[in-house]
C-alpha cells in the first residue's frame, strides 16, 4: 500500500487518472442505485373469501370453511390456517412458511388458486367463487391520493367512482408504476323495488322475477361464424346493463298486452348498500389510491411523471370533485414539524374505515 501510495504521489498523471475513475464509478453507481422510501416486505399472507348468500354460520361453516380448508392445506408451503364463518361468508386467512421467499411467493399463491378452483366444484349452489386476496398484506404505497367530494350536500359516489377509476388507469399505465390500489370504491347496481300487491295480482313471485331477469340476461355466446381465415363468436345484443333494458323485460302476457318489469316495479340505478369499505378524506367521503412503483426504479423521478396526471385530473373541465396528493414520501419533510411535505392541493391525512369484504358483482 505504501508503495502504491508514493507511485501516486510521485506520478500526478497517474494520481489523476485514479481520481476520475473513483468519481465516475460514483457517479455512474449513482444513476443507477435504485432509491425507495421503504423496503419491500415478501408478502406471506393471502386472504380466501367466499360469499354464501342466506347461509347461516354453521352451513358456511360445515359445506365451504371446511372444504376450503382441507384443499388449502395440500400446498405445503401452507403454515396455519385461520377462518372465520359468519352469516353469509367465509374467511380464510393463509400463512406461508417462513422460508417462501420473493422468488417463489406467487408460484405459491397460483397453486392456491389452484387448489381453490377445484374445491370449487364441490361446494354448494349458489355460493360464490373463492376470491384469493393477495394485495392485503404489508404494503408500503410511495404515492397515496385522494378524490373527494368537494360540494355541498350529498356526495355523489358516481361521480367519484369514474374519476377516481379514470386516474387510476392513468397511474396503471406510468413506466415504472407495479401496483395501483383503490380504497373506498363503490359499486353501483340496478335496483327493482317490486310493488307486492301487483305481483300478487299476475300470480308471480319474486322468484319468478328473478328467473325472468336471468334468462333475459344474455352472456354466454349464441354460436359461432367459421370460415377460411377467422373463426368469430357471436353474442345476443341483450345483456342487463341499462335501466331502461331491465325495465322491459317481459313477465307475463295480460289480456292488454305483456306486463313488463317497468310496469310492477321501479327500476333505477344507485350505489351499492351496505359499501364494502369507506374512506374519507379531511372528514369528507373519499376514494383513496395506493400506488407503488417497480423496485428498480428511482423514486423521485417516478413520482414526478406521476404528479401530471394528477394535476391534470384536478385541473379538469367543470364542477368536479377535489383530488389532492395526501403522502408523496419522495418529497423532502418539513423542517420543522419532521413531516413529509405535501403537495399544495393536499388538506390533511386520511383515515379509513372499512366494513365487511363484499365479492358478488352488479347486475
Amino acid at each position: 500500500m505504501t508503495a502504491l501510495a508514493s507511485r501516486l504521489l510521485h506520478n500526478p498523471h497517474l494520481l489523476l487518472l485514479t481520481l476520475a475513475l473513483v468519481l465516475l464509478a460514483g457517479v455512474s453507481a449513482w444513476q443507477s442505485l435504485p432509491r425507495i422510501e421503504d423496503p419491500r416486505i415478501t408478502t406471506r399472507n393471502a386472504t380466501v373469501i367466499t360469499v354464501v348468500p342466506g347461509a347461516t354460520a354453521e352451513r358456511v361453516e360445515a359445506l365451504v370453511t371446511k372444504k376450503l380448508e382441507d384443499a388449502l392445506r395440500e400446498v405445503a408451503e401452507v403454515k396455519t390456517l385461520e377462518s372465520t364463518s359468519s352469516g353469509g361468508v367465509s374467511i380464510v386467512n393463509i400463512e406461508l412458511d417462513d422460508t417462501v421467499t420473493v422468488a417463489d411467493n406467487e408460484r405459491i399463491f397460483a397453486e392456491l388458486r389452484d387448489q381453490l378452483a377445484a374445491a370449487e366444484a364441490r361446494l354448494p349452489a349458489g355460493a360464490g367463487r373463492p376470491v384469493l386476496d393477495t394485495k392485503r398484506g404489508a404494503v408500503a404505497y410511495s404515492l397515496i391520493v385522494s378524490v373527494h367530494w368537494d360540494g355541498t350536500g350529498e356526495p355523489s359516489l358516481g361521480i367519484l367512482e369514474r374519476l377516481s377509476d379514470g386516474l387510476a388507469e392513468r397511474l396503471r399505465n406510468l413506466p415504472g408504476t407495479e401496483q395501483v390500489v383503490r380504497f373506498g370504491a363503490v359499486d353501483e347496481e340496478v335496483r327493482i323495488d317490486v310493488d307486492p300487491a301487483e305481483l300478487a295480482a299476475l300470480g308471480l313471485t319474486i322468484d319468478d322475477v328473478a328467473a325472468r331477469l336471468a334468462g333475459a340476461d344474455a352472456k354466454d355466446p349464441a354460436g359461432a361464424l367459421n370460415s377460411d381465415a377467422q373463426r368469430l363468436r357471436l353474442t345476443v345484443d341483450g345483456e342487463l346493463d341499462a335501466v331502461q333494458r331491465v325495465a322491459a323485460v317481459p313477465l307475463v302476457t295480460a289480456a292488454d298486452g305483456l306486463v313488463a318489469v317497468g310496469d310492477i316495479a321501479t327500476v333505477s340505478r344507485g350505489v351499492r348498500e351496505p359499501p364494502a369499505e369507506i374512506a374519507w378524506a379531511d372528514g369528507r367521503r373519499a376514494i383513496l389510491l395506493g400506488i407503488r412503483p417497480r423496485e428498480a426504479v428511482h423514486l423521485d423521478a417516478w413520482a414526478e411523471s406521476a404528479r401530471p396526471p394528477v394535476d391534470e385530473t384536478a385541473a379538469g373541465p367543470g364542477r368536479r370533485p377535489g383530488v389532492a396528493v395526501v403522502l408523496d414520501p419522495s418529497r423532502p419533510p418539513n423542517a420543522a414539524t419532521g413531516r413529509h411535505r405535501r403537495h399544495p392541493t393536499a388538506r390533511a391525512p386520511t383515515r379509513k374505515a372499512a366494513g365487511p369484504p363484499h365479492t358478488a358483482p352488479p347486475p
